[in-house]
């Protein structure tokens, strides 16, 4: 079939890209709502205490984290003290992370390559806005922390912007790898997007742990196999080129696990540091991994059965597809197996791993998408249609009670500070506020935000030299007074004991 002539082309990709557009709008307008319901909270003022100067993230590297990328994105917007600003940027990357976890299998191999000697035909937009949606959609039920990974700030710097880079450089070395030149003795030439890939590289490198190491196994196989499957085994000077790649990427790998202030964390896990690694291979795989599968249940399944029917669509254009699927999925597996060297694994740590299965889904769903007239690919038209309809109901049902208890949590926070405003103004020498309290969620395990308290850094962020403790409440609360009613006589009377020691202690001489 000759190509579409420019007019009729520009046509074709509108219908492609005007409902991929909308449904990223739909997306955002989701997303927003929630992001500027959350307060600051956990870490959020310790990172916006950092700052981003050369000698703050320096001192941060050699005595905590070697995760530059994220300790500084974090700071670098927290520092503007705009919540709008903060819940924008984390919207985008959400939208973001989802549209990348839809684009990166999208991409025509090359037809060099021996399972793929036919382009496959382009995609209906339906089936496309299809395929986002219910990524969307798993990525949202699917989530083991929904709340710390996404509505959290520094968890979503660490999580969600992290891995926005991550899929891009992925995507890009991929599509710079598996598009072999037409002339196998002409130089490759270095491209607009080649100085892309390469210069961000390191930046990808040094995103996360788990991640890092894995994509860096990952690229590994695919210059193995470009190198001895698709060309032989003979050296071209384009695999010069994919070994530049490669390389500064392992330089940013290397900038992430070797910084100083990884040695000098590990420290704090006294029982952990006990323990042999036949000990902590032993409690890892039959212990934890066990759990985090558990969480990841919905994803992985979903995965699973999606490989199972990509079996059934045996054509050369469904092929890479499916390889690339199975390949994410094997991705998914080391990510969590890599993570027997961490001392902790909270379910957060998890969303390596559930990207790299969000992945397997996209490119399976990919080789539905592209088998348009295939009978195998007819009959799983409604059991796809059934499942993405039974996960939207449940999803209007989680966004909905997550919406109204984090519009809650504004309205509580609210009150959070007119009490540290009117006892700075009174000059109080401690400040109690009340803690947050949930209304009911559809996972209440994964789907609230942080609840860790830094009253040092809350008080500092305040500017306030008063010590800001929390207190327990038994149910919601709009007023000051509606919060305090829920103190009992004994916590009256310990917080008005440590009001009275503590203003003794400002009366003494120094």
């Amino acid at each position: 079939m000759s190509p579409l002539p420019p007019p009729a082309r520009l046509i074709d990709d509108r219908k492609t890209w005007v409902p991929l557009l909308m449904a990223l709008l739909a997306c955002f307008a989701l997303m927003l709502p929630l992001q500027l319901f959350t307060p600051m909270h956990s870490d959020d003022y310790a990172y916006t205490h950092k700052g981003i100067t050369w000698a703050a993230t320096w001192k941060h590297y050699t005595s905590w984290s070697g995760r530059l990328v994220a300790d500084f994105l974090s700071s670098a917007v927290l520092i503007a003290r705009s919540h709008a600003l903060a819940a924008t940027v984390n919207t985008l990357a959400f939208v973001a992370l989802i549209g990348l976890l839809w684009w990166l299998p999208r991409f025509e191999l090359s037809r060099s390559t021996s399972f793929a000697s036919a382009r496959a035909r382009r995609a209906r937009p339906w089936k496309s806005v299809h395929s986002f949606a219910l990524l969307f959609l798993l990525y949202w039920l699917g989530n083991p922390a929904l709340g710390e990974i996404n509505f959290w700030l520094v968890g979503s710097a660490n999580y969600v912007w992290t891995n926005v880079l991550h899929l891009l450089f992925l995507g890009l070395f991929m599509r710079e790898a598996l598009e072999a030149p037409t002339n196998p003795h002409t130089r490759p030439g270095w491209s607009a997007r080649s100085v892309l890939t390469l210069m961000l590289a390191p930046i990808a490198g040094c995103t996360n742990e788990n991640t890092s190491l894995t994509s860096l196994l990952l690229m590994g196989l695919v210059g193995l196999y470009v190198l001895f499957v698709r060309d032989g085994g003979r050296w071209r000077v384009w695999h010069g080129k994919l070994l530049a790649l490669g390389l500064a990427f392992a330089l940013g790998v290397a900038a992430l696990l070797l910084a100083p202030g990884n040695a000098v964390r590990q420290k704090i896990y006294i029982l952990w540091n006990k323990l042999g690694w036949d000990e902590r291979f032993l409690l890892h795989f039959t212990e934890r991994v066990p759990l985090a599968l558990h969480h990841l249940g919905l994803v992985l399944l979903a995965a699973l059965v999606l490989l199972l029917i990509a079996q059934r669509l045996r054509t050369a254009a469904a092929r890479p597809q499916v390889v690339m699927g199975g390949l994410f999925i094997l991705a998914a597996v080391v990510s969590l197996a890599i993570m027997v060297a961490s001392p902790v694994l909270p379910q957060r740590s998890l969303a390596g791993t559930l990207v790299y299965l969000l992945l397997a889904i996209s490119a399976l769903l990919l080789a539905w998408e592209r088998r348009e007239d295939d009978d195998s690919a007819r009959r799983v038209r409604p059991g796809l249609n059934a499942c993405t309809a039974a996960l939207a109901l449940v999803f209007a049902l989680s966004y909905g009670l997550m919406l109204r208890a984090y519009h809650q949590v504004a309205e509580q926070n609210a009150v959070r500070q007119q009490i540290i405003h009117e006892g700075m103004a009174r000059g109080d020498v401690y400040i109690f506020i009340p803690k947050y309290h949930w209304l009911p969620l559809l996972r209440d395990e994964s789907e609230p935000f942080s609840e860790f308290f830094n009253d040092e850094m809350m008080s500092w962020f305040e500017g306030t030299w008063s010590p800001i403790r929390q207190f327990d409440v038994s149910g919601p609360y709009r007023t000051i007074e509606q919060a305090r009613a829920m103190l009992t006589p004994e916590e009256q009377a310990e917080q008005q004991a440590m009001e009275v020691w503590g203003r003794e202690i400002r009366k003494r001489p120094r």
